[in-house]
């Protein structure tokens, strides 16, 4: 059970500053993200109608151009999400660090993992 509490906290601590952090503009890591999501992100423009209602019975619709941002299911775990990362981090680490599978230990491990990177970042958007 310690063994699960301590690789939680290790990888939830490391997801957060790894995809929260050193991702930013001018960090170290910044080069990763932009290399990731120029393989895995695309931007396109979509047209979406709204409806203005007038004086009376006047209905007319206005295109409004939007911009939508796509990403492959295989960006949040590597950089894009940092309870993703915390998550794929807990998952494979328990694997590794524990030997046998325990399957209670192991969703539970994944989970606080998971719940601790959420907290950090409430408590990070709180603090700043």
């Amino acid at each position: 059970m310690l063994d699960s509490i301590s690789i939680a906290l290790m990888c939830s601590v490391i997801a957060y500053v790894y995809a929260e952090i050193l991702i930013r503009p001018g960090e170290v890591l910044n080069w990763w993200f932009v290399f990731l999501s120029s393989i895995f992100r695309t931007t396109t423009i979509e047209k979406i109608n709204t409806e203005k209602k007038g004086m009376g019975f006047e209905h007319r619709t206005q295109p409004v151009e939007i911009e939508v941002v796509k990403e492959h299911w295989i960006f949040k775990p590597l950089v894009g999400c940092s309870k993703c990362v915390a998550g794929q981090m807990a998952l494979w680490s328990y694997l590794f660090k524990t030997g046998p599978l325990h399957i209670g230990y192991h969703v539970f491990t994944v989970c606080l993992a998971i719940l601790i990177t959420y907290t950090i970042k409430k408590a990070f958007e709180q603090w700043n």
